[in-house]
């Protein structure tokens, strides 16, 4: 029954599912019509192939531009799989990122505790977690809990710094685990930041820190918002398509 009311609401939305073949791939794609004025394609997450065409459009001129684009769907549709693929897996020796390092995780069964203890050897780039619990999940926890400590401080003193640079201010600042974004700005002018957002490269991060203190000027992304964020970071597109890029990367594995 839910599923056939799925189904009906996207009749009255206009949305057309299909298939697309390419090199003994089978891709499904929804298309749906709306009014932009050219046909725009976009693969999200899971590899989700959305393609919107403008109302006017007839299915001939559709079904030659896919043919055209045929090539660039199947190789943007097999990069974003892959992409997905990658992520932190935590294991004894096992590398994980950290701002511009990479850290080895040591992990010490130790019986004799009741819970885990975890330090950082910043001279060796080690985080050690001494731990009675060998479970992945368990393990998982402790990383988690490091990185979020670290984001908690390293985070804020960020933003204070950017702040002062572009002589703007801000309310209190949260960090959170969200799964669809890497900042937010509310209206009072607080600020919530991803703790993800520790793992990777401190040039990323402080884009999302410039992009979410922009929005203390501009709450919207016009021309004026980006002409805020280019003249603190000239080279935010740059940073913007490597975070679109790369960002679901620095998630954990299942294990």
């Amino acid at each position: 029954m839910i599923m056939k009311k799925a189904e009906d609401e996207k009749q009255l939305l206009g949305i057309r599912e299909s298939k697309l073949i390419y090199s003994n791939l089978e891709i499904s794609y929804e298309m749906m019509r709306s009014r932009r004025k050219s046909i725009a394609i976009a693969i999200a997450v899971g590899g989700k192939v959305t393609i919107k065409i403008p109302t006017n459009a007839r299915e001939q001129e559709v079904l030659h531009f896919l043919q055209e684009r045929s090539s660039w769907i199947y190789d943007s549709y097999k990069e974003q799989i892959q992409r997905e693929k990658r992520g932190i897996h935590i294991e004894d020796g096992g590398k994980i990122p950290f701002l511009s390092e990479e850290v080895t995780v040591r992990i010490l069964p130790n019986l004799n505790k009741v819970d885990a203890k975890i330090r950082y050897i910043e001279e060796q780039k080690q985080l050690i977690i001494e731990t009675p619990k060998l479970w992945p999940a368990f393990l998982r926890e402790c990383v988690e809990s490091w990185y979020k400590k670290n984001a908690k401080s390293i985070i804020p003193f960020r933003v204070e710094q950017v702040a002062k640079v572009m002589q703007l201010t801000y309310g209190r600042i949260t960090i959170r685990s969200q799964k669809s974004r890497w900042g937010s700005c509310s209206s009072e002018g607080n600020l919530n930041f991803n703790w993800h957002l520790i793992m990777m490269p401190p040039a990323i991060l402080d884009y999302v820190i410039i992009h979410e203190l922009a929005h203390r000027v501009e709450m919207n992304h016009s021309k004026q918002f980006w002409a805020i964020v280019e003249q603190a970071c000239p080279d935010y597109k740059q940073r913007r398509l490597w975070l679109k890029e790369h960002g679901s990367s620095y998630e954990f594995l299942d294990t």
